[in-house]
């Protein structure tokens, strides 16, 4: 029966090999159709603060659940999305919805300080991008303080400067800033200083490594800097109670990971804040 076994696995992987090949394929038409069919939806992961023993804000995913391909990867969706004009669109799609929710009249009773928006370089250095948030907050009657922005580093330093100058722009009329997925992929320690940040997130992987022993170094004198700058420190990738334990001794005070929620849905979140 050996023989047959290996056969059955080399086919499925013929046919995952294919579906994923006909996936990067057909990607544009893939997120055109669900424009067409409002099949984007997002997801909001709450943030803990240790001093505050509460949720103070939430991260915004982007969701597409494509009826043949299932869930689409969100780093596939938005690397192909930046190779055409869809990008734009997502980052307006993204912005409307999040003012959406804060809009509501329940977001006041959940407390938060703001919802965190991730933008890649490419939706950083769009040059509509301001115009387009202020013209949606105004739609929603929505405060730039009720918004946060998570960026990542780029590797050029054109790219960086391009960048730079809008969120700097963003920073001037209230958006708060935050420097995501520190500790992974590019990073450049001096770029801190010259970018309008309110504060630091720590890459997931980065975490994980740092508390498993692997990186631990690297991982506590990280902390220390972004400490001794004044900015706050959000660990991600929080998996279970020992994780916790280990980060509220080294002082960090915002948490974000599984041991404490899973990303919801808009009402699901709402009911998860408010039934707490």
């Amino acid at each position: 029966h050996v023989p047959v076994i290996v056969a059955e696995l080399r086919y499925a992987e013929k046919l995952f090999d294919k579906k994923r090949f006909e996936l990067r394929r057909d990607i544009t038409k893939i997120i055109d159709k669900a424009f067409e069919e409002r099949l984007f939806t997002l997801h909001y992961q709450p943030v803990y603060s240790a001093r505050e023993n509460r949720f103070v804000r939430a991260e915004a995913f982007l969701r597409l659940n494509d009826p043949e391909f299932g869930q689409i990867r969100p780093d596939l969706l938005i690397s192909e999305a930046e190779k055409t004009n869809s990008i734009h669109a997502i980052t307006a799609f993204v912005i409307e919805e999040v003012c959406k929710l804060i809009a509501m009249s329940e977001f006041l009773l959940l407390g938060f300080e703001y919802i965190e928006i991730n933008l890649s370089p490419v939706q950083c250095m769009w040059s509509d991008l301001l115009a387009v948030l202020l013209s949606t907050l105004r739609n929603y009657n929505v405060q730039t303080k009720n918004i946060c922005f998570n960026i990542t580093d780029v590797d050029s330093q054109e790219s960086f400067d391009r960048m730079r100058d809008n969120i700097e722009a963003l920073a001037q009329v209230g958006f708060i800033v935050l420097m995501d997925d520190f500790g992974a992929g590019i990073f450049e320690v001096e770029r801190i200083a010259q970018m309008p940040l309110s504060g630091i997130k720590l890459d997931r992987s980065f975490v994980k490594q740092g508390l498993g022993g692997e990186r631990s170094v690297v991982f506590e004198g990280s902390f220390r800097m972004i400490e001794d700058l004044g900015l706050d420190t959000v660990a991600v990738g929080v998996e279970n109670e020992e994780m916790e334990r280990r980060l509220l001794e080294l002082g960090c005070n915002y948490l974000q990971g599984y041991q404490y929620c899973r990303p919801l849905e808009k009402k699901e979140l709402i009911r998860f804040i408010l039934t707490r």
